[in-house]
């Protein structure tokens, strides 16, 4: 039921349960945007109305600007950087939902919608919410008893048969607020889609090492799907792990990369911002700026600033040392002197006392190569040699941004990033470095008094024994016969 606009005191209780909605521990006293659209189409009484509405803000100290379109608000929101913003869409004409320009809504934001109108909106309100269901939008409108308001939004469906949003998924009530009392404190639910129902989920596959190798890859055409058969690498296990995760179908396609200089290439990011790709991994690392998103894990070990305020000299490999377009970085950078690979980089840091960033893929591999009789010989790297994480990345408009992130940030936490590239290096370098790792571990277990006999070694002692009454028996009969 619309929203009675003759009703001062209806207003007024209207007015706390925004209220309300700004005390959650969600904002905590936010400026407040009234975009007023009532003030160009509508009567003096609902000015009237408005005004009892943003008086009852002010009676609460709510900080509120109020402007006349959603034209304007990103130049206003651009003033208030830094601060929390609820934007409070007063609506009193159901036309007006039809003239709302939804290319200027702000994902950023959180958008209040005050159905304020005589007639029965529905229809629109049902029509406009599916415009606006992947942001953070909620109606608010008065039921049949006008003490209770009804906060609606619509949660994004796939719709199995095509693949798609539902189309059709109608407004889901998920609060209410009687004599100005929320009943909850969700005001704007998680829209992240977790069930993708078997649909397909498109990664691109470039080849590093041992996340991601393909087998004849030089046959294959950029962008041509590939089967799991035909790939192996830490990386794909982590997508599988994560497409089961959101009952996906993987679907993955070839992407050539030079991998000379891997970090170099950004050719393949124009298909995750077109859609054609949903996520890109195989051993990316966070060099593309924020054209894209990345899942994580977190960047280094130590953090940038950490890194440059240590007063160490760098020494970096000069054609990939500028991977970051960071002001405070490329100063850092400019500082540096030129290295020639990892073992080169190794030598100067540790000689000289200086400092290198490296990706946390040479470390095991080189632990391997100088392994020897399968022991290692380089257990750790000193504290500044400072890695770097591979990651993934996502495109910014999926709505799997947020998931994807907090399942490899699991994976990592709990040990299971690192395990599966351990895994992947020992199966494809002789198992050395697994090989190492449990000579390590044999090898520090010396056992000098008190230990237990066990089974073999009793078997041992057996054998031993037959052995020599054999020998014995055989030295007798030889005596005798003689």
């Amino acid at each position: 039921m619309p929203l009675e606009s003759n009703s001062i005191r209806e207003i007024e209780l209207l007015g706390k349960c925004v209220v309300a909605v700004v005390n959650t521990e969600e904002y905590r006293n936010p400026t407040v945007i009234f975009i007023g659209y009532d003030l160009i189409y509508s009567v003096s009484k609902n000015v009237q109305n408005m005004g009892s509405l943003m008086k009852v803000l002010s009676d609460e100290c709510v900080p509120q600007i109020i402007i006349k379109s959603l034209q304007h608000l990103n130049e206003t929101v651009k003033k208030f950087e830094g601060n929390d913003i609820l934007v409070v869409i007063f609506v009193n004409k159901c036309e007006i939902l039809k003239r709302l320009d939804v290319t200027v809504i702000d994902a950023k934001l959180k958008y209040l919608i005050i159905i304020n109108e005589d007639e029965n909106c529905n229809m629109d309100l049902q029509k406009f919410g599916r415009k606006l269901q992947h942001y953070d939008a909620t109606f608010i409108s008065q039921s049949e008893n006008y003490t209770l308001y009804k906060f609606q939004t619509i949660i994004p469906e796939i719709d199995e048969n095509t693949c798609d949003y539902n189309v059709k998924v109608k407004l889901t009530t998920i609060n209410t607020c009687l004599n100005g009392t929320l009943d909850k404190s969700v005001i704007f639910p998680a829209k992240e889609t977790n069930n993708l129902k078997g649909c397909p989920f498109n990664v691109g596959m470039a080849t590093m090492y041992p996340y991601s190798i393909i087998e004849n890859k030089e046959s294959l055409r950029n962008l041509q799907q590939i089967n799991e058969s035909q790939i192996h690498g830490s990386d794909i296990e982590i997508i599988k792990i994560f497409c089961n995760n959101i009952n996906a179908s993987l679907n993955m396609y070839y992407i050539y990369r030079e991998e000379e200089s891997p970090y170099l290439h950004t050719e393949f990011i124009s298909y995750l911002l077109n859609g054609s790709l949903d996520a890109c991994a195989g051993g990316l690392y966070r060099v593309y700026g924020d054209s894209v998103s990345y899942s994580g894990p977190p960047q280094t070990f130590k953090t940038n600033d950490e890194v440059i305020e240590s007063g160490r000299m760098p020494y970096l490999i000069y054609e990939t040392k500028y991977f970051v377009e960071d002001a405070k970085y490329i100063a850092f950078a400019n500082t540096s002197l030129n290295c020639s690979g990892f073992q080169d980089c190794e030598c100067k840091t540790i000689s000289n006392q200086g400092l290198t960033i490296t990706t946390e893929g040479y470390f095991y591999s080189i632990q391997a190569f100088t392994a020897v009789e399968n022991e290692a010989r380089l257990l750790r790297v000193p504290e500044n040699i400072i890695f770097t994480y591979h990651e993934m990345v996502v495109r910014n408009d999926s709505p799997f941004v947020s998931k994807f992130r907090n399942i490899v940030t699991s994976l990592f936490e709990a040990g299971i990033c690192d395990r599966l590239y351990l895994e992947e290096v020992g199966l494809l370098i002789h198992a050395k470095a697994k090989s190492a790792n449990e000579n390590i571990m044999a090898n520090s277990y010396h056992c000098d008094s008190g230990c237990a006999i066990t089974i073999e070694q009793i078997a041992g002692a057996l054998y031993v024994w037959i052995f020599g009454c054999t020998l014995s028996l055989i030295v007798f009969v030889t005596e005798l016969i003689n």
